[in-house]
This record gives C-alpha cells, structure tokens and sequence, in this order.
C-alpha cells in the first residue's frame, strides 16, 4: 500500500506557478513611460518630416516657413513668384521649394522654359500638371512625350506628376506607370478614399503624394500606408493634436473587461449529513446467481 501511495503522489502532475508578471518600482515605470513617451514623440517627428504646406492667397506666407522649418518638413508648395522671394531664405535649411510650374493647359514649350527658370533660382522639386485634354481623349502616347520632354528640362531636380482624381480608376493607374517608366520622383494626386493602393502601381523609386488631407484620421492612415509625401494646409494644427496623444501615455496598457481573468467558480455549500435508516439499510453481495444478505 506504501509503495502504491508513492507511485501515485509521484504521478500526479505539480501545479505551475501562475504568472503575476512584471513587477517595477516607481522609479522603474516612470523611466519605462519616459521612453514609450519619447518613442511616440520620434514617430510623430518623423512622419510630419513627410509633410509639405502649399503657400497661396489663403494661407500666411511667414506662418508658414516658420511652422514648415520647426517641424522639419520636407518642402514648401509654391509657385515661380514665391520662388523668388523665399529662394535667399531657404538656401541654408532642410527644406525644400517645390515649385508649381504653370497648369496642366500650359504650352509645352512655357512649361521647358518655367522648369529651366525654377532651376536657376534653386528649386528642388517641380510639380507638373497632367493635362486634363489629354486625360480626357485617353492620349496616353502624348502625355508620355509631353512629361519626358519636362523631365529631360529639369535635369536632375526631383520631378513630380500631378493630376486629379475625377478619372477612372484605370486613367489613373495609366498615368501612374508612365510617370514611373519617365523616371519621376513622385506621382501626386488628391486623397479620396483608397488613393493609398496607387502605390502598387508604382515602380522603379517612384513615389506616392497625396495632398488635401487636412484631418488627424486620414494622415495617419496615410503615413500607416507609406506614403511617401503628404500635402497639407493644417500640418502645425495635425501636430499639436497628435502630440497630445503623448501626455496619455502610461507604462503599462490596462487590462480590457475581456483580458481580465475570470473569477474562480464559488465552491458549493456541504452537503447535508447523512442519516442512516435500519429498516432501509441493507448488505448485500452476489454469490453466483443467489444474492444474499446479512
């Protein structure tokens, strides 16, 4: 009987300890939340340094270079006057001018000459409208003569496509490759929703720009997406609305109502004492087919 009990306390599996864990002191947490806070605030650094402000009649030409220069931008959105005048001011910093040239119904020949000009005042993007005449008859072959004469013009200056996005999905995905096979830097077209999936259609370094996204929502879906370049007009007020994000940053995430661990069944009451009755309790046993009785 000994041996038996030992075999079956032996074979009876322990029970793991459960696990509590991590457990840091004060001083340890406060460090732990300190890094996840400048974590965040490195992610959101690098994605406005994606971002570039178009300057136009609506918006304040010193409020922006100085937001555009604080937050690191990638480049400023203007046309070939605005060049002029802010050429001498970014001439020492990080970022640069893209520079309009002209509209999509532009001679080709003004367009070559506003590039060439662009590029003596040190612009270092050029933004080059698709022409909606051509778009509309399908004339893909013009098109592709038309944006490699422009590309041949801006040398080694990052040149952008840019079109609308009132065509249909196979116009768009048409243009997309002909700047990529032209060897553009990037194909702009406004957000609409799914503009994120242009980018399969890209190819050879060219990347995908997406402007008019002017809420918090759509540029993080944006930047989740990779793309390459987002244009905005609020860039300092997407900002400061993300980094409020960071004061909410706690060392460890709180348990959900589902992650919580289920509570241990109650144990159910004893059980009631057990009266023995004479007159009802018998003993028995089967001896061959006779069961017998003492």
């Amino acid at each position: 009987m000994e041996t038996l009990e030992n075999k079956t306390n032996q074979t009876q599996p322990t029970k793991e300890p459960q696990n509590t864990g991590i457990l840091l002191t004060n001083r340890d947490a406060e460090e732990y939340r300190a890094y996840k806070k400048q974590k965040k605030i490195g992610e959101i650094t690098s994605a406005f340094a994606r971002t570039e402000t178009p300057i136009d009649g609506k918006s304040s030409t010193e409020r922006v270079c100085e937001h555009a220069i604080r937050l690191r931008q990638a480049a400023i959105k203007v046309d070939l006057r605005k060049l002029a005048q802010l050429k001498e001011r970014f001439a020492k910093t990080a970022v640069r001018l893209d520079c309009v040239i002209g509209n999509g119904e532009t001679a080709l020949k003004l367009k070559a000459r506003e590039i060439r000009m662009a590029r003596r005042m040190h612009a270092k993007e050029v933004s080059v409208e698709v022409p909606a005449s051509l778009l509309s008859a399908c004339r893909f072959t013009e098109i592709k003569r038309e944006l490699k004469k422009l590309k041949r013009a801006a040398r080694k200056t990052a040149f952008k496509v840019c079109m609308d996005k009132n065509y249909p999905q196979t116009t768009l995905s048409q243009v997309a490759r002909i700047a990529s096979s032209i060897g553009a830097s990037y194909f702009s077209l406004p957000y609409f929703a799914g503009c994120e999936k242009m980018r399969m259609d890209l190819m050879g370094g060219c990347k995908l720009e997406v402007s008019e996204v002017e809420n918090l929502e759509d540029f993080k879906k944006m930047i989740g997406a990779g793309v390459g370049r987002i244009i905005t007009r609020h860039a300092w007020e997407l900002y400061n609305e993300w980094m409020k994000e960071t004061e909410e940053v706690v060392a460890f995430t709180p348990k959900t109502e589902e992650e919580k661990p289920k509570a241990e069944p109650k144990p159910l009451p004893p059980a009631l004492p057990y009266k023995q009755n004479p007159e009802t309790n018998y003993r028995c046993r089967l001896e061959g087919t006779q069961l017998k009785f003492y």
